[in-house]
Formats: C-alpha cells, structure tokens, sequence
C-alpha cells in the first residue's frame, strides 16, 4: 500500500519541469525533487516491510514500522546532496550519491522465498523484484519504451504481490 501511494508523488515531475523551463527557483525545484525522491524512498522502504513480513519477522508492530519508513525516508530525502546542475531526462535533479536502497527490499523477499520455500513466498519475491526493478526502469527515462516496459513490469510485479498477499 506504501508503494503505491509513492507512485502519487511522481505527478510533480511536471512541476520540476515547469520550473526549469522557466527558469523558476531552483530551490523550489530542488524541494519538489526532494518529495519525489522521499516517496520513491517510502514505496522501497514500504517493500522491504512487506518482505520482513513474510520472512516472518518477530517484530509485528507494522504501524510503527510505517512510521519509521515515513521518517527515515524524510531523513534520506532531507539530507541527500543533490547535484545542482545536472537535470535529468526524468525531470529530477541528480543524486549526488549513489544509493541502492532497492536491493535490501529485493534481498528480503528473495530470502522469504527461499527460507519458507511456499510457492506464495517465492511468488512475492518475484513481484517484489519486479516492483523494485520496473520503478528503477520506469523512472529512468521518458521515452515511450523504457516507460512501457517499466508500467509493464511493475503491473506484473502487483499482480504477483498482491496474488500471494491473497493466498
């Protein structure tokens, strides 16, 4: 559910683009980008929560958990360098750091899958790996075949989550 509802905060690309193209405040672009870059973190994070779910974490307070995610990624978002010159193909500033926050989320299901070795488990590591890799593939670029594959994949990646959330 956390996934999904960052899917929402994308819709301010627009807003970024705006602003760049009109030679708006950076710093209000800046900002914009740092709220998409917090809701991309709290839909990976909200994955990786999903997977310690079924690697049967001991810890079962998932609304404190949620919170966390929410702070945690205001953290990341607040406090990542951004590169103030370099305005990517995706309507977002750069990075400054490379982070890899997807591959903990896909780790956890992957080992989900393996630990229980129930055909759901392994179901919800393939969406989860589909999930982390169609955000990563659909964002990079705006060109129509990236970003079909990218919807294609990450339709692919709910329909299997949420088929072995069901089972």
């Amino acid at each position: 559910m956390m996934f999904f509802f960052s899917l929402g905060l994308e819709c301010l690309r627009a807003g970024t683009a705006v602003l760049f193209a009109t030679d708006g405040p950076v710093s209000l672009s800046i900002l914009l980008t740092r709220v998409i870059y917090w809701g991309r973190f709290v839909g990976v994070l909200g994955l990786l929560i999903a997977g310690l779910y079924y690697a049967d974490l001991k810890h079962r307070r998932f609304f404190l958990l949620a919170r966390v995610v929410l702070l945690v990624s205001f953290a990341m978002a607040a406090y990542i360098p951004m590169d103030r010159t370099v305005f990517l193909a995706q309507l977002t500033w750069k990075l400054g750091d490379n982070l890899a926050i997807g591959l903990p989320a896909t780790f956890t299901g992957a080992a989900a899958g393996l630990a229980r070795r129930g055909p759901r488990f392994v179901q919800l590591a393939i969406g989860l790996v589909l999930l982390v890799a169609s955000r990563e593939f659909m964002f990079f670029a705006l060109q129509p075949a990236p970003l079909a594959t990218g919807l294609i994949m990450q339709a692919a990646g709910a329909v299997l989550s949420l088929r072995a959330l069901s089972m």
